[in-house]
């Protein structure tokens, strides 16, 4: 299989801040672990690394995320002021969302908190993890996985949640097309976030989850309510049955199939 990034350069990557520095490997442990190890010792902001396959790849809530070749699997290293910390992700998820959108025509919505989904269906996932010292940030690393030509028939119990590009089109995408808009969509995102400019608004309409009856998995505790709105912290504003209101910043939503 030809090297993804070799390809991505042919086309040209054009950003200022993101993927100036790249690091490709046909396999390793974890994107985000290597990220993560680079930013402790310290490295350029916006660096790249890009995997064809990982051994231990994880999302959110600790869940494992299945990795098959052919996809895309990247973490981004990034130094970002505390205030732009909330951010991040609407940042990284509208950069695939938006990417899917203008590399296949297809729709792509967003599951709060970040998650991208097509047809009702998981095709693409965002993981964030930082690391604070005295309420300053540290560093934060983004990782990204992109189903290209991920089965999830060969997943059973994938099969009715998670989908790929190349199902959704019916024929094969060229996925390098795909990290190339990523990263063009992510630096841009992020340099306007920098100047003060955040996607709150665009994050919002795509938000597949506002206006739903959902249920949200925070701790140990299941809470179900309307998904009202998301405020200016990237928090989920659940509207609970008895009328008050519960502000989510991290937590695992589904929906709720009895309308409560």
């Amino acid at each position: 299989m030809a090297n993804l990034i070799s390809e991505v350069l042919r086309q040209g990557i054009y950003t200022r801040i993101i993927a100036k520095r790249i690091q490709f490997h046909q396999e390793i442990e974890s994107t985000m672990d290597e990220a993560r190890l680079l930013a402790i010792k310290g490295t350029d902001e916006g660096t790249l690394i890009v995997a064809e396959n990982q051994l231990n790849s994880r999302g959110r809530l600790g869940r494992t995320w299945r990795s098959q070749p052919g996809n895309i699997y990247m973490s981004l290293i990034l130094y970002p002021d505390t205030a732009l910390l909330p951010s991040i992700g609407m940042i990284a998820s509208l950069a695939v969302s938006r990417s899917i959108e203008r590399t296949t025509g297809i729709d792509a919505e967003l599951k709060w908190p970040n998650d991208i989904i097509v047809n009702g269906k998981k095709v693409a996932g965002v993981l964030i993890e930082c690391s604070l010292e005295e309420a300053q940030v540290r560093y934060a690393v983004v990782g990204i996985g992109i189903n290209i030509t991920f089965d999830p028939s060969t997943y059973p119990e994938l099969s009715n949640r998670a989908t790929s590009l190349n199902s959704e089109l019916g024929t094969n995408l060229n996925r390098a097309m795909v990290l190339r808009c990523v990263l063009h969509e992510f630096d841009n995102l992020y340099q306007s976030a920098q100047s003060g400019i955040l996607p709150l608004e665009e994050w919002k309409l795509k938000m597949h989850t506002l206006g739903q009856v959902v249920n949200v998995y925070s701790g140990n505790e299941c809470y179900t309510g309307v998904a009202e709105d998301i405020n200016d912290y990237g928090s989920l504003v659940l509207r609970l049955p008895n009328g008050e209101t519960g502000v989510f910043s991290s937590g695992d939503v589904t929906l709720d199939e009895t309308g409560y």
